[in-house]
């Protein structure tokens, strides 16, 4: 852990605005090195809402307590849409061999969303307009 705090702060000394925690492997770990950094330090939370063999599960807020500055969770969404589709096609498996169909609200989000998100009346206001110029 020291030589990794020696280095941060080697880059500290050519000009790095930011140091970049990886892996630290405790809490005890991650607070050592805010501590004795004279930079701000971005911690990678990965998963986000699991504990990796490197990271432990900690807060936004409890890192922003300890004094980190940044956080990022690379891996978050990723994972959560892996996970998300392995639901839904496991919930369409069932529906593909079932004999009714079953409502499953719960795995989609709503047409209406969608629409809401990409927000539809605009892009079919342009759309007229578009075609409108093609005339």
């Amino acid at each position: 852990m020291d030589d990794d705090i020696d280095q941060l702060c080697r880059f500290v000394g050519a000009g790095a605005i930011i140091c970049y925690a990886d892996a630290l492997m405790t809490v005890g770990d991650l607070q050592k090195v805010v501590a004795n950094i004279p930079a701000p330090v971005c911690m990678n939370m990965g998963l986000g809402f699991q504990a990796r063999g490197m990271t432990p599960l900690i807060t936004p807020k409890q890192l922003q307590t300890m004094g980190v500055a940044m956080v990022t969770f690379p891996r978050l969404l990723t994972t959560l849409l892996v996970k998300s589709m392995k639901n839904c096609m496991a919930a369409f498996q069932s529906m593909i061999g079932g004999e009714e169909p079953e409502a499953r609200e719960d795995l989609q989000v709503s047409f209406k969303e969608i629409g809401e998100l990409m927000d539809l009346p605009i892009l079919d206001h342009l759309g007229e307009n578009m075609l409108w110029m093609q005339k």
